[in-house]
């Protein structure tokens, strides 16, 4: 059973975990309106034409949370205090681009879910 100390700690915990994920989604609801609903399948489409091969919606956002790790690091490592984006802001993108990667992977899976539900009867059954 936690103590009163852990308590108050797990307390604090969940609504700093709570502030910063309000915070998430009000900067998430205001890019959605600015960027639609559809930028990942729109990159995807991108993607796939430049390469050749099948991108998904999923791969995009899971290149978007790469990228931002990336500069989350070089923040870390740069000598001086960064200018234009701050750690807080790296991080509350870094915690919306996996929360679309999630919203891409569910979205690429329903899609894919049609094409494994038809399956060929076997030539003994036709």
């Amino acid at each position: 059973m936690p103590s009163k100390d852990e308590n108050k700690l797990n307390s604090k915990f969940h609504k700093e975990m709570a502030e910063t994920l309000r915070e998430a989604a009000s900067i998430l609801d205001g890019k959605t309106s600015d960027y639609g609903h559809d930028s990942f399948q729109v990159g995807a489409a991108f993607a796939s034409m430049i390469t050749g091969k099948e991108v998904t919606a999923t791969e995009i956002a899971a290149g978007l949370v790469g990228q931002k790790m990336a500069r989350y690091k070089t923040l870390i490592n740069s000598d001086g205090k960064p200018v234009n984006e701050s750690l807080h802001d790296t991080i509350v993108d870094w915690v919306n681009y996996i929360v679309l990667m999630e919203r891409e992977r569910k979205k690429d899976a329903e899609r894919e879910r049609p094409k494994q539900g038809v399956q060929e009867k076997p030539a003994s059954q036709v």
